[in-house]
């Protein structure tokens, strides 16, 4: 009897213990599926990058710009008035030779300034007339048209930002092209009729008005009509000379009046100069240096563009005195005392990246290098970039080819140690993350 109870109590015993070990399995198996479904939860989240957002990497070019404000020195002479009216043998800014007879002055009793007038208008016409008959080969056809187009849209520019003398210009120019063209295509008669007209319409005006002067010129040069009375006061010589309160004091000075307007007056160099005062931030700013050319695009409505050099800089404590010299006299273009022009400053080429991309990782030799994340397919990689200028909320990265010139011109030793960390540089059209959480090379992004 005490044998067969001490069995079934053994067996009780070895069914509880079975029974706990069963259970402990059990326990141990929810435990461990319970770890994979944390751990499958875990990597599921480590691979979203909540709000993420990709800019296609583009290149730009990013110019920078400082306005002058700029006054005109040139080889000038004003020629004494001979009378109150003139006849014009040239046209407005053509060039002379020495001893060439530029107009006839008469003294008129009455409409003195309709009659000039006329006759400036006339003169104009008769020169365009003949500027056109040594200028009629056919393979100038396709030039005349692109000038017609671009005088064209000038004076639309001209007349919409209410600046009529350029406008005025404009128009001649176009007229200028139109008759042209009409040359080229065989239409001359026309033009002979109409200058044959226009010199016996000058000749009635003047008719009954006695000749009281013969202007002629007395050195080669440029003839123009008008006079602005600044031509003493702006005299060439002073330009390389003045001090910058000088010039200041100049540039606040009144015109000087000339008996009758004078007969206008002679230029006799095509080299002008043009000076200007400019703040220390902007001198800071586009660095000018003597010697260097600049392209003035000029504020009057028709962007006319010159190229002029620094020939002299004067600083001072606010500023400096900056002389420009400019070798030629664009077709067109107004020469007026004071005029605005912009320069570019400043011209950066490459990738815009926002600052927000930018990010830092530490290389395997312990430096720390600049660039971005980008997603290429499904995967988050690292891409370094080369800074070339921090703008407000964005840089301008160098190119990819710009980096590999870069390179290419280092010797073995300096280019392998930046090209040891392994990580390629940014190149056109990458993914760049602008914005994402969680990020690192390698990510994978369901």
């Amino acid at each position: 009897m005490k044998r067969l109870v001490g069995e079934t109590t053994k067996k009780a015993r070895g069914l509880l213990k079975d029974g706990y070990s069963h259970f402990l399995v059990r326990v141990g198996f929810i435990l461990l599926m319970l770890g994979l479904i944390v751990f499958s939860v875990y990597q599921l989240v480590s691979h979203i990058a909540v709000g993420l957002d990709t800019l296609r990497t583009q290149e730009i070019t990013e110019q920078s710009y400082v306005s002058l404000d700029l006054f005109v020195f040139r080889d000038e002479e004003v020629l004494p008035s001979q009378g109150n009216l003139y006849q014009y043998h040239v046209y407005d800014g053509e060039r002379v030779g020495v001893g060439a007879p530029i107009a006839t002055a008469y003294n008129a009793t009455q409409d003195t300034e309709a009659m000039q007038a006329l006759l400036r208008l006339y003169a104009q016409r008769i020169g365009l007339a003949d500027r056109l008959s040594g200028d009629t080969t056919p393979e100038n056809l396709h030039a005349v048209k692109n000038e017609i187009d671009r005088a064209y849209l000038s004076l639309l520019a001209s007349a919409d930002g209410g600046h009529l003398d350029h406008a005025a210009g404009s128009a001649e120019q176009v007229r200028k092209g139109l008759a042209q063209y009409a040359a080229l295509i065989g239409n001359t008669e026309s033009t002979t009729e109409s200058v044959s007209a226009l010199k016996a319409a000058m000749a009635s005006l003047v008719e009954g008005y006695p000749a009281s002067g013969q202007i002629n010129a007395s050195k080669s040069g440029y003839y123009y009509y008008d006079t602005d009375g600044f031509e003493l006061l702006f005299d060439v010589d002073k330009v390389m000379t003045m001090s910058p309160e000088e010039f200041l004091a100049l540039t606040e000075t009144s015109a000087q009046s000339y008996e009758n307007g004078g007969a206008g007056k002679m230029v006799y160099s095509a080299t002008w100069y043009a000076a200007a005062y400019v703040s220390l931030a902007d001198v800071a700013k586009t660095a000018f240096a003597v010697g260097d050319s600049y392209d003035m695009i000029c504020d009057n409505g028709s962007e006319t563009k010159i190229t002029m050099t620094v020939v002299r800089m004067e600083p001072t404590a606010d500023g400096a005195l900056l002389v420009f010299k400019a070798n030629a006299m664009p077709d067109g273009f107004a020469f007026d005392r004071r005029f605005s022009a912009q320069t570019i400053t400043d011209s950066e080429s490459g990738y815009r990246i926002p600052n927000e991309a930018l990010v830092s990782l530490a290389a395997p030799d312990g430096k720390t290098v600049t660039g971005v994340y980008i997603l290429e397919g499904n995967v988050v990689e690292f891409r370094k970039v080369h800074i070339k200028v921090a703008r407000d909320g964005y840089t301008v990265a160098a190119t990819y080819e710009d980096v590999r010139i870069m390179l290419d011109a280092l010797p073995e030793e300096e280019k392998d140690k930046l090209t040891a960390d392994g990580w390629s540089y940014l190149n056109l059209n990458d993914k760049i993350i602008t914005r994402g959480t969680g990020l690192y090379e390698g990510k994978m992004i369901s």
